[in-house]
């Protein structure tokens, strides 16, 4: 309880186990291009990834972690996922 988890989002997601959060927020990477940030996180450094993945393999990576989310929300909880 109250623990800080850091690390590849969908790595430790697969740590959890099923159906243990009632409620998730999250707010993925942009996928916005290092040269094209936009005014919004023109600001945004990330220290382990990019923010320039092919749309392809961006959308499947999202499409992974929001799967996992759903799997570790417990039935009639809620996620949230803030996107672009």
């Amino acid at each position: 309880m109250n623990n800080l988890i850091c690390g590849d989002t969908l790595t430790e997601l697969k740590k959890i186990e099923d159906n243990i959060f009632d409620i998730g927020i999250t707010s993925p990477p942009y996928n916005k291009g290092d040269k094209n940030k936009g005014k919004l996180v023109d600001k945004v450094i990330y220290s382990n990834s990019s923010d320039s993945k092919g749309e392809m393999d961006y959308q499947i990576e999202q499409i992974n972690v929001l799967n996992e989310l759903y799997r570790i929300t417990k039935p009639g909880g809620s996620f949230f996922y803030n996107h672009k």
